[in-house]
């Protein structure tokens, strides 16, 4: 079975916006962490940042 996505589609444009609309007025909050990465290598690259 292929799911096929048409944003065309009246149906799903109302989905999309319900799921959309369950964020609407949440604070915007930001952080900083890092996460282990490796590089194409396969060795681990802590210099990784993600905000």
């Amino acid at each position: 079975m292929k799911i096929q996505f048409d944003p065309n589609l009246e149906y799903q444009q109302e989905a999309i916006k319900s799921v959309t609309d369950i964020f609407d007025g949440q604070e915007v909050c930001t952080s900083n962490f890092s996460v282990p990465s490796f590089d194409n290598n396969g060795l681990y690259n802590n210099e990784t940042e993600l905000g």
